[in-house]
């Protein structure tokens, strides 16, 4: 007999067997349906909040690449700006070889020359770029989640989804750990090129799960990764994702432009530089220091139970490894600029102040050097000057106008 609040409730055992018959069915889960496999795939990689405050990710990693039986290694740094722009960086005997993509154009470098990507390149590794897991789980509308298994293994059974991109039709097919929720493998599917990639060694970087073992296998060759150093939201030189002036040359430093041999311009407007200065600064967005906190470990159970006439009796005994785990990172994105800001009188007897703001490599915004002259003429952005940079080329960068007042 057991009481409870004062409650007596008596038990008599009819029938008890020692290593009976189990109906595994009882122990088995409801069927899963496709989205809450794709939810249990997306716990594994951390809580959605940590998941949604990603805009870019950095990884430095030793490579093996292996084609035909013949391997070489190599060094990469590999940026990821979310959704859609990606920066490669292959380091071998002292040599970059860099391959950049964003939404609108992609170059390839080796050395100090750039060429620019074939648009057809650009599209297929834009494509990859959005069946990333990190972009899927971050943007779920814009893709079609199912069973990749047949119809008899969907439920329980399934361990596999298809990811369609619905822009674009691109598909890829997760394999996930039914026990963990971890994936194990991606494979694209045509038209994109098929690839399968292995992900293993999962470690925490700010409460989000990361491979930093992958092995990728695409037409006979094989790619081994190992991640030395992984970042979130790290710092990005946005001079990297910046579309060359002209993407089949070697760029040059930042020129400082030279006056043009044309004494006067359309408008018949003439600068005299009287005063150049150029101002670096950093722009910030993001939010700032943020700490989360989550508990980690495991907590078991032991129990033993033991039944004499009516009554039962037993221990139960918790054992638990959990604890805090709290971590603080910085979300802000620090973008590099300089201002250059000129101090010019016209030959229309105005004197202005002229500037503009170099936020990339490669931007035509270069200060106009003291004692120089230029011809110009006005636009409907701010005064275009002709001018020639160090290597001859003519260039006509435009300047705004910040204030301007009478000279004579």
């Amino acid at each position: 007999m057991t009481t409870s609040n004062g409650e007596s409730t008596e038990t008599s055992i009819k029938e008890f067997a020692i290593n009976p018959s189990i109906d595994a069915t009882l122990f088995t889960p409801p069927p899963l349906d496709a989205q809450n496999l794709f939810q249990k795939a997306m716990d594994a990689i951390g809580p959605e909040n940590a998941i949604l405050r990603i805009h870019s990710i950095r990884s430095k990693a030793d490579v093996v690449e292996t084609s035909s039986g013949s391997a070489h290694s190599l060094e990469r740094e590999l940026t990821r700006v979310f959704p859609d722009s990606a920066a490669k960086v292959d380091t071998t005997a002292g040599r970059n070889d860099v391959e950049v993509v964003t939404h609108d154009f992609g170059y390839r470098a080796q050395g100090e020359t750039k060429k620019q990507m074939p648009w057809t390149d650009v599209v297929t590794l834009q494509q990859f770029l959005k069946l990333d897991p990190i972009n899927v789980i971050q943007h779920p509308q814009d893709y079609k989640i199912q069973f990749a298994c047949q119809e008899s293994q969907e439920g329980a059974n399934c361990s596999q989804l298809l990811i369609t991109d619905i822009a674009s039709n691109s598909s890829t097919v997760w394999s996930i750990d039914p026990h963990t929720g971890r994936l194990l493998s991606a494979r694209t599917l045509k038209p994109l090129p098929e690839q399968q990639t292995n992900f293993s060694d999962y470690r925490l970087v700010n409460d989000i799960y990361r491979p930093f073992r992958t092995v990728t296998t695409s037409s006979g060759e094989r790619t081994e990764v190992s991640v030395q150093k992984f970042e979130i939201n790290p710092y990005i030189d946005t001079s990297l994702f910046a579309k060359p002036d002209n993407p089949n040359t070697a760029p040059a430093k930042a020129p400082t432009p030279a006056a043009a041999i044309v004494p006067v311009g359309p408008s018949g407007l003439t600068l005299h530089v009287l005063q150049s200065e150029s101002v670096p600064y950093v722009q910030e967005s993001g939010g700032g220091i943020s700490t989360t906190c989550s508990i980690v470990g495991n907590a078991s159970t032991s129990a033993y139970a033991n039944s004499v006439g009516g009554s039962t009796y037993g221990t139960a005994t918790t054992t638990s490894s959990q604890r805090m785990n709290c971590n603080s990172y910085d979300t802000t994105v620090r973008w590099p600029h300089v201002l250059n800001v000129m101090f010019v009188q016209g030959s229309d007897g105005n004197s202005y102040i002229i500037a503009c703001d170099r936020a990339w490599r490669w931007s035509k915004c270069s200060p106009l050097r003291a004692g120089d002259r230029f011809s110009a003429r006005f636009t409907g952005k701010g005064i275009e000057v002709d001018a020639t940079n160090s290597k001859g080329k003519e260039e006509n960068p435009t300047y705004h106008v910040l204030q301007s007042a009478v000279s004579r």
